[in-house]
């Protein structure tokens, strides 16, 4: 059987598309885990959480922070997502 006969059981083209999106997702919208390992960096150099710059403009920005904690906050099409560091896991809502 030859490569294109069985395109009617996986499609190469949709899978292409599903990549390109997701590749310009990466690249146009922030990601709480590199925000999240930013201020992990930040915080080995500084001692705290407290300042730092993230980046993220108006999509993602740093709630608040302390020298021991932080909370990023996401919010895209599907809604606000926060982020409680260090260690934590992306969950929905607002920072508290």
């Amino acid at each position: 059987m030859a490569f294109g006969d069985c395109g009617h059981l996986w499609h190469p083209e949709r899978a292409v598309a599903a990549a390109q999106t997701a590749v310009a997702r990466a690249l146009t919208q922030p990601s709480l885990a590199d925000a999240a390992l930013s201020l992990e960096r930040y915080h080995a150099l500084a001692g705290t959480y407290a300042d730092a710059d993230v980046g993220g403009g108006w999509t993602l920005r740093l709630r608040w922070a302390n020298d021991t904690a932080y909370c990023l906050e996401w919010v895209d099409a599907d809604g606000p997502r926060h982020l409680v560091g260090p260690g934590g896991s992306p969950a929905i809502g607002f920072c508290s």
